[in-house]
């Protein structure tokens, strides 16, 4: 027992406390790295579901051209195109989480909230069963990544509130 400006502490249960491991603030990259997991997932998932349509889409520009497409825009062209860009964003937000910053989990979970609303407002519009995969895959996504970033803003405060404790010196006494 120490008594320290007026306190008492017991060495014994603050060596027991700094030794309790924190469990998912221990190691918060491994959620990282399996919410970028399930990007790629997602994306490659929702690029096998649109894999007919797209290939439609390039065979009917390759006869067209560019102009031609765009005079007969039909709005399966322009899910399409959506879906297309969703690959290349869920893509792009799995090789930008791994990054740990605050802007990266911004961006995906801007990727993320772009996919469930452009996915359900497809499925209300075209009624396509396979939307309901690749909803549940952006559901899934979204609380990796919030678990993933509570991790790490749990782990940040872990390591500030360690660094400014004022640690009572036994050999001060």
């Amino acid at each position: 027992m120490i008594n320290f400006h007026g306190k008492t502490y017991c060495l014994e249960d603050i060596d027991y406390a700094a030794q309790i491991p924190v469990p998912m603030a221990e190691n918060p990259t491994l959620l990282i790295y399996l919410t970028s997991i399930l990007f790629v997932f997602s994306s490659v998932l929702l690029m096998y579901l649109i894999y007919v349509p797209t290939s439609y889409l390039v065979v009917s520009l390759m006869h067209a051209g560019i102009s031609g497409l765009l005079i007969s825009v039909i709005t399966q062209y322009e899910f399409i195109i959506a879906n297309l860009a969703l690959v290349v964003l869920g893509l792009a937000a799995s090789l930008v989480i791994i990054r740990h910053t605050k802007s990266a989990f911004i961006f995906s979970g801007a990727v993320l909230f772009l996919m469930l609303v452009i996915l359900s407002y497809e499925y209300m519009n075209s009624n396509a069963q396979y939307l309901y995969l690749a909803l549940a895959a952006s559901i899934i996504n979204i609380i990796a990544l919030s678990m993933s970033r509570m991790s790490t803003v749990g782990m940040n405060q872990i390591n500030k509130v360690t660094e400014g404790l004022e640690w009572p010196k036994p050999e001060l006494f």
